[in-house]
């Protein structure tokens, strides 16, 4: 898009999760969060779980993300990837020219910020690994304070938002971990990049 162009930027929200009532509410926070002269738009994929909590389904997930890019690719001027994984986003990097961010490293990144240390808060423990791995990638690894699990069935979880991070004794047992569940709500990223609705990545 030109300087001079009186057209709004339409960035592309990929929701790698196939639940459209999800792809909606991130969107709308999106929306909310963004700049004036920017439009966001959604798209949800079809093939994947409503919810991904296991490795093998974020790798699976990464290739329709990539397809639905490509295919919306004259579309619109960037892509975010809406689901902590960042499935699909190297792949987009790789064989795209548009911009494109995933909530997982922007969030990171955000959180990292004048050296501050951070860790993750996530109902999917299936996904430890491909979390730990994310700071490395982005050189952050002396500022990752680990991740922290809830308890129970993430597909349940799912169903109860307001019990997605939860703040009970049983899973908040110090004062540092209290303000890692109350930064949650800070979720919305300067970066127009916000969090999915099973992790969050916050200063500690």
């Amino acid at each position: 898009m030109g300087q001079n162009s009186d057209r709004r930027a339409r960035i592309l929200l990929i929701n790698p999760n196939s639940n459209e009532a999800t792809t909606t509410m991130m969107v709308a926070i999106a929306r909310s969060a963004a700049a004036d002269g920017f439009d966001i738009v959604g798209a949800t994929a079809t093939r994947a779980p409503t919810i991904i909590v296991s490795a093998d389904a974020l790798e699976a997930a990464a290739l329709e993300v990539e397809e639905i890019a490509r295919l919306r690719d004259g579309e619109c001027d960037g892509v975010i990837v809406s689901a902590f994984g960042d499935p699909g986003l190297a792949g987009i990097k790789a064989t795209m020219k548009l911009p494109a961010v995933g909530i997982g490293e922007s969030a990171m990144l955000e959180a990292a910020g004048n050296g501050r240390r951070f860790g993750v808060a996530t109902t999917t423990p299936l996904l430890k690994a491909k979390i730990d791995a994310l700071p490395d990638t982005l050189g952050l690894r002396a500022s990752y304070t680990g991740t922290r699990f809830a308890d129970g069935d993430p597909q349940q979880r799912q169903s109860s938002p307001r019990s997605h991070l939860p703040c009970d004794g049983s899973f908040v047992s110090s004062r540092r971990n209290l303000r890692f569940f109350r930064a949650a709500a800070s979720a919305v990223l300067r970066k127009t990049v916000f969090l999915d609705m099973n992790s969050a990545v916050l200063d500690v």
